[in-house]
């Protein structure tokens, strides 16, 4: 806050209409520890402000006489009714007045007796600060009255006596009325007692619960609504209840809530009530006064519950302000309100609520300004009356040093009496404000516990006066203006300084008004070789090159209007034509009164072409760390990755970003962390290090890395991390093991070798050789007496020998092959091929370093292989197959002339120039798909495809293909076999209608059998008719069905897909079925199937297998379950198929009562069991087994011909 703002604010306090607000805000600004008789005054006068407005509260309501004096009986306040009746004049304003100055003002000698009474009571009353009350009678102008006086001690809230009030009541008409007069008392006393409790109520106490329970002393029987108001948003707000007791339980479950809080937006009709000041019946009910908050069942529900009678509300009206509300709810037994009473005090709890609110205001405003004057940047200073400090600010101590003394008093300051401010410090005193403006002083030469720097202030001293104008406290405000002054000082001595810098600047600096330049310096003539003459006067952009000004015009306007705008760069052009760059700064300032621009132009020529050097040699330093092979990262001092390369990502196993960010330690066993904790700390001595470190890969992987760790440090030399280089040596040691190993068995494989090694020199004499030479030429190699190749090889050879080192040394070949003749010593001859190469010492040639092996077998194996190849030749040309070569790329390769033959081609040539992979007739026919497959697949492919060949030959071809491999089992190609199968088809087909022929004939044959068959069937039923002896006819039935079962599988053989055999499972199926149809009287019997799936069998095993099943059903039907037969369980006929390994195992069983026990069954003489035995033992070779056990179980088992 400015000085200005705040004096203003500090003046207005004195502009407060409300006295207690300006001793609050007094109050607030006097110290805590000022003395006590200051306190008592003005504690004194704050509560006399709220006496004063609860007697304004009476006189305006009451006709009774009032008045309050203090503990000197001076008056302060009285109403009207007092002051005419008693001073014949309606002038009540008694303040500071006793009784004997007042009778002497006004003349009224007449009335002193009775004044003088009041005042020897009131004496009376200050001794014993008791209540007093009296009834005295007395002559007023001639005129005889009685009145009743009614006194008590007023203390304030420390308890302090401060006065009394007197209510003074003319009875002289209602003296005989006792009982009224006793009421009307008990009503005086209640408003008198509730006004002293609403000006002593404690600001933490709850107003609205005080009301409520006041109120309910004078409403006897009654349910008390309190509530606040909020003008702004026309809302209730409910604060207090009374008269619920036992029943506010009941009553908030109901409601479902405790209305305490409740908020109710009041209509109008509300809001005309209340705005009337008056307590007004409410003719509707709960549900319209809450304005339908309560809903009307639940409003019902409480108006019934509790005796609900009248609704009655009042408003808390002052002076047309609206600050709350009563509803007083009647019952059947409530006696008639007085209305009077009820209104007089809701007046009362108006005032008492507009204090309330007016208080914590003040509170609010008091802890506000309190912040304000602590926390202002100003030095403020207080003072009381007499000029003596009360308060300071932490900003005056900061100004001075130290707080003002003990003794210091403003009107003696000797700050401003030495500095001319005699005058305006006795105006002080009597109520003027006075400025004061650079200040100088020494606070030292003050006040030794000031500071020693010298100050210049500015700033204000004015008093704050009372309502009455009487001064309460002075207000001192200081503003350092130290540093303004110096600058001011300065500024002068340092203009030409600042012109002589600009002109010493190397940046070009120039001046423009309205566009037009009038300054420029050294820098700005030099660089552009333009005289004061040339440009002064001229447009800022003359020199601007032309592409680039109406960028410098648009910045010029924007910081004309003070749009800020960033630096930014032109291009200009000097006197000599040259373009240079520059990078402009603007700033808006006043020269001479008049709005200019100064801009400032560094020539950036050398530093653009710099930065873009830069940019290139980042760009590269970039590629580079992205690119090398090394892998470069970044560590914290607590090991986290800040920046690493791809390289480093891929060495540490996580790439795409995110080996940022992650620790070191993560990829490192517990040992090596302890070797990369040493290592950090070596490197935070500032040492470099250069370690090996073992770390494990996210997937497990062990990796062996070189650590090249340098260290970083801040510019306070504090350790920050650490800057590594990774390389990964995981194969480089594998190969430097491998070369040790190599280096150990060096010498075991020179010496053990099969080939001889040797080195020579230029003239061919062996200069070392390993043990197998000798073993191998038979010779004792000397190396001290020489050794010269000729001495084993053929002339022919040594010449070769001779030439190879020639060509060596004239670098023509550096490295030779070729194959010698040698003769052992015994005279053997044998073949060698050399591989030498030429030896360098100091950058010479030294000597040939060779390998000769000893080729003699391989010599004769590849003569041996060269005749195989020749019979292989033969073998390819001559073969009766098609023999074709094709590469992955669909060439042919090599044809066979038997292949050429097969496709009627003219020449091998011809048939090589087909591709496999775009030849149509291939594709079409399907061949380039197999050899497709083959290739791809990796192994052998055969198939038969119609082909017409690129010369117009249908064949039919079976093709077997082979892919072919190279030494790296990569395949190259396939080779195939092709077989003209056209006149095999021819046959093939010719075979096949002739076997479909033959199977028609079969079906027909079997269909044929079947139909015979039933004809026998029908006989049968023809001969039946005959018949009427009954076993006889049984018989009958019984051959009947053995046919059947016969007819049933030339029937199954006619449907079959294949004529030879039947799916017996399926077959046994409907031939029980069709038995169950037979014997149809047998519905009680339940059949059980349990068939093994895709058992076949043929006509051979099929029929006596049948007829099997038909003697043993037809037996079990007939005979199992008698009629006189009973069981518990259900009659059950199993028939069970099944086959393991070779063998056909058929089960059929009962649960029936079995056969007789005496029964024999291999020697039973009934057609159906002979039948049965001959069947299974002959016709199958089968064995039978009979089980007469819980029934009857046979079980039949035997080997199909196909499983034998």
């Amino acid at each position: 806050m400015d000085l200005l703002k705040l004096i203003k604010k500090i003046e207005d306090l004195k502009r407060y209409k409300i006295p207690e607000k300006e001793i609050a805000e007094l109050l607030n600004l006097a110290n805590t520890n000022f003395d006590n008789n200051f306190k008592d005054k003005f504690q004194s006068d704050f509560n006399l402000g709220n006496y004063s407005q609860i007697f304004n509260l009476f006189s305006e309501n009451v006709s009774e006489m009032l008045y309050f004096k203090d503990i000197n009986l001076k008056y302060i306040y009285c109403n009207v009714s007092f002051s005419s009746r008693f001073y014949n004049t309606d002038d009540n304003n008694f303040f500071g007045f006793t009784d004997k100055e007042l009778i002497s003002k006004y003349h009224l000698h007449k009335n002193k007796q009775f004044l003088n009474i009041l005042n020897a009571n009131d004496i009376s009353v200050l001794e014993t600060k008791k209540q007093d009350h009296f009834i005295e009678e007395i002559d007023l102008n001639e005129v005889s009255f009685v009145f009743e006086i009614f006194k008590t001690p007023v203390f304030d809230s420390q308890n302090n006596f401060i006065g009394i009030i007197a209510c003074i009541k003319d009875i002289s008409r209602f003296r005989f009325n006792e009982d009224n007069e006793k009421k009307n008392l008990k009503n005086l006393e209640f408003l008198s007692k509730s006004a002293m409790d609403f000006v002593e109520i404690n600001q933490n106490e709850n107003i609205y619960d005080s009301i409520c329970e006041k109120l309910s002393r004078i409403t006897e029987n009654c349910f008390l609504i309190i509530n606040s108001y909020d003008p702004d948003r026309e809302i209730a707000t409910v604060r207090a209840l009374h008269g619920l007791g036992k029943n506010a339980e009941f009553i908030f479950n109901l409601l479902g809530y405790n209305p305490i809080g409740l908020e109710i937006k009041l209509g109008s009709r509300n809001q005309e009530i209340l705005f009337s000041g008056k307590l007004e019946l409410f003719d509707d009910g709960l549900y319209e006064i809450s304005e339908n908050i309560v809903p009307k069942i639940i409003s019902n529900s409480i108006e019934t519950f509790l005796g609900l009678k009248e609704f009655y509300i009042i408003g808390f009206l002052r002076k047309n302000v609206l600050f709350g509300s009563a509803v007083i709810i009647t019952q059947k037994n409530t006696p008639k309100l007085n209305k009077p009473l009820i209104e007089t005090f809701i007046k009362q709890a108006s005032v008492a609520v507009q204090r309330k609110l007016v208080e914590t205001e003040l509170s609010n405003e008091r802890n506000r300004l309190e912040k304000i004057i602590e926390l202002n940047p100003f030095s403020m200073v207080i003072c009381n009356e007499n000029g003596e400090v009360i308060k300071y600010n932490n900003a005056y101590i900061e100004l001075f040093g130290a707080p003002p003394k003990k003794n210091y008093n403003c009107f003696n300051d000797a700050l401003f009496l030495n500095s001319g401010y005699k005058n305006e410090l006795e105006n002080l005193q009597k109520g003027n404000t006075f400025f004061f403006d650079e200040l100088f002083f020494s606070p030292k030469s003050y006040n030794p516990k000031w500071t020693e720097k010298s100050l210049y202030l500015t700033g204000v001293v004015f008093p704050i006066k009372s309502e009455t104008g009487k001064i309460l406290n002075f207000v001192q405000i200081y503003d350092d203006i130290t540093l303004r002054k110096n600058f001011e000082r300065n500024l002068k001595e340092k203009e030409e300084l600042y012109r002589t810098l600009v002109d010493q600047l190397p940046d070009m600096v120039i001046i423009h008004i309205n566009g037009n330049i009038i300054f420029g310096n050294a820098a700005f003539e030099n660089i552009l070789g333009y005289s004061k003459e040339e440009y002064i006067g001229e447009n800022f952009s003359f020199f601007i090159k032309d592409n680039f000004k109406k960028l410098a015009f648009n910045n010029f306007k924007k910081r004309i209007k003070g749009v800020a705008f960033n630096e930014y760069d032109l291009e200009i052009v000097n006197k000599r034509k040259e373009v240079l760059i520059v990078s402009v700064k603007a700033e808006k300032i006043n020269y001479n009164n008049q709005t200019a621009v100064l801009t400032v132009l560094t020539e950036i020529t050398q530093r653009k072409k710099a930065e873009e050097d830069l940019i290139e040699s980042r760009k590269r330093y970039q590629d580079v760390i992205e690119n090398i092979g090394e892998g470069i990262g970044v560590a914290d001092y607590k090991e986290f990755f800040k920046m690493v390369n791809p390289a480093a990502e891929s060495i540490f196993g996580v790439e795409g970003g995110k080996l940022v960010g992650r620790n070191l330690n993560e990829f490192l066993s517990p040992d090596q962390r302890m070797l990369v904790g040493s290592q950090t700390d070596t490197r935070k001595k500032g040492q470099k290090s250069i370690y090996e470190l073992s770390i494990i890969r996210p997937d497990g992987e062990k990796r062996i890395i070189s650590v090249t760790a340098t260290p970083r440090f801040d510019k306070t030399g504090v350790f920050i991390g650490t800057f590594g280089i990774f390389h990964d040596i995981t194969e480089q040691l594998k190969v430097i093991n491998a070369l040790t190993k190599s280096e150990e068995h060096y010498r075991e494989l020179f010496e053990n070798a099969n080939d001889m090694v040797f080195t020579s020199d230029f003239e061919g004499n062996i200069t070392s050789a390993n043990p197998i030479a000798e073993k191998i030429l038979g010779y004792k190699i000397d190396l001290e007496k020489g050794f010269n190749i000729r001495n084993f090889v053929s002339p022919e050879s040594f010449q070769i020998a001779m030439e190879k080192i020639k060509q060596k040394l004239e670098k023509k070949n550096d490295f030779t092959s070729y194959e010698i003749t040698a003769f052992t010593k015994d005279g053997e001859q044998v073949v060698f091929e050399i591989n030498s190469f030429l030896r360098f010492k100091d950058g010479l040639p030294n000597e040939i370093f060779g390998i000769a092996r000893n080729i003699t077998e391989r010599k004769i194996a590849e003569e041996a292989l060269r005749i195989e190849e020749e019979k292989y030749r033969l073998l390819f040309e001559d073969a009766p197959l098609g023999i074709i070569t094709v590469n992955t790329n669909g060439k042919i390769i090599e044809v066979n002339e038997s292949l050429i033959k097969i496709l009627a081609s003219p020449s091998a040539e011809k048939t090589k120039e087909i591709n496999f992979f775009e030849f149509k007739p291939l594709i079409d026919s399907g061949i380039t798909e197999d050899f497709k497959s083959c290739i791809q697949s990796g192994i052998n492919f055969s198939s038969e495809r119609s082909y017409t060949t690129l010369w117009g030959k249908p064949l039919d071809l079976r093709i077997n293909l082979k892919p072919i491999r190279n030494a790296l089992n990569e395949i190259t190609g396939a080779q195939g076999t092709v077989e003209d199968v056209s006149e095999q088809k021819k046959a093939q087909d010719q075979i096949k209608s002739a076997l479909e022929e033959k199977e028609v004939l079969l079906r027909e044959v079997h269909h044929r059998v079947k139909n015979n068959m039933q004809v026998i069937l029908s006989l049968i039923n023809m001969q039946k008719l005959s018949i009427t002896d009954l076993d006889v006819l049984n018989k009958f039935r019984e051959l009947q069905e053995r046919v059947r079962t016969m007819s049933m599988v030339h029937e199954d053989l006619y449907i079959s897909d294949d004529l030879s055999k039947i799916e017996f499972g399926n077959y046994l199926i409907n031939l029980t079925n069709n038995l169950f149809r037979v014997y149809g009287s047998r519905k009680d019997i339940f059949i059980q199937f349990d068939i093994q799936e895709n058992i076949f069998l043929s006509l051979d095993f099929s029929i006596p297998c049948g007829l099997i099943v038909n003697e043993i059903l037809s037996n079990a039907l007939k005979y199992a379950f008698p009629e006189n037969f009973s069981q518990k369980s259900q009659k059950t006929i199993s028939v069970k198929l099944s086959s393991e390994s070779n063998e056909i195992k058929l089960e059929i069983s009962d649960n029936g009562m079995g056969l007789p026990p005496d029964f024999n069954f291999s020697k039973s003489k009934t057609m159906g069991i002979r039948l049965i035995n001959v069947l299974a033992n002959d016709q199958l070779n089968g064995k039978i087994s009979v089980l007469n056990k819980n029934g009857t179980h046979y079980e039949i088992t035997f080997q199909t011909k196909e499983n034998a």
